[in-house]
């Protein structure tokens, strides 16, 4: 059993030895979950109302998933808004549609685009603001609500990673990461921004923790052996 042990140890070493120089992938999560505009109408749901989530795909491409989390059945989001690193030309960005809830239109602008209360950002992804009139427009076309996703493939760019999102925009003591107007909170709408952002963990990440799990167990599981043994 002890040599069991120390080879499931010596294999356990190996895998994450082999995994440490991988390159490392980027991921940013983003959870809408705080008003800022003077007059914005609290949206009814629980926060996080929104959610973004920015993923390396392949070399110079990232996956971007739009979710409606917790909108209500008479809210919808319709204009989402995001920074990029001011190092790089977004005018290269390429945002194509893959699947989901279609936008109305895409705007990138290196002169910025307003985003309410003094905020601007260079990339705008904007939705229907009415339902369409018949199935088919409606199928092309709707509102983003409640219970809705979007998938977008960004590229363009050679070196293009998820870390390039995650830049901030500071106006009178706020900082901006991405902001989201929300319309049909009764009478009113809400300007939304994000909280903290949340790094999403890596696949490697995964492995690591579970490879500790099991190291921690197995240790576990011979020093109750080791004392059992002793007190016989």
């Amino acid at each position: 059993m002890k040599n069991t042990h120390t080879l499931l140890i010596i294999l356990l070493i190996t895998v994450i030895t082999g995994l440490m120089p991988v390159s490392r992938a980027h991921a940013l999560f983003i959870e809408y979950t705080e008003t800022y505009t003077d007059g914005s109408s609290q949206p009814f749901g629980e926060y996080p109302w929104l959610s973004a989530n920015f993923a390396d795909y392949a070399p110079g491409e990232v996956l971007l998933t739009l979710r409606a989390v917790n909108l209500t059945d008479a809210e919808f989001a319709t204009s989402w808004f995001f920074n990029f690193n001011p190092l790089k030309n977004v005018n290269q960005l390429n945002i194509q549609y893959l699947e989901g809830t279609a936008a109305a239109s895409v705007t990138i602008d290196p002169d910025l685009i307003s985003a309410g209360a003094n905020v601007t950002m260079p990339i705008s992804i904007d939705f229907a603001t009415s339902a369409g009139s018949s199935k088919a427009k409606k199928a092309a076309l709707d509102r983003f609500e409640a219970g809705d996703y979007t998938v977008f493939l960004l590229s363009g760019l050679d070196d293009l990673t998820a870390e390039d999102f995650n830049t901030i925009y500071s106006s009178k003591g706020l900082d901006y990461l991405s902001v989201v107007h929300i319309q049909g909170i009764g009478e009113g709408s809400a300007w939304v921004k994000d909280g903290t952002p949340v790094p999403a963990p890596e696949p490697q990440t995964w492995i690591l923790m579970g490879a500790g799990l099991v190291l921690l167990v197995i240790g576990s599981r011979r020093m109750r052996k080791n004392q059992a043994t002793a007190g016989a």
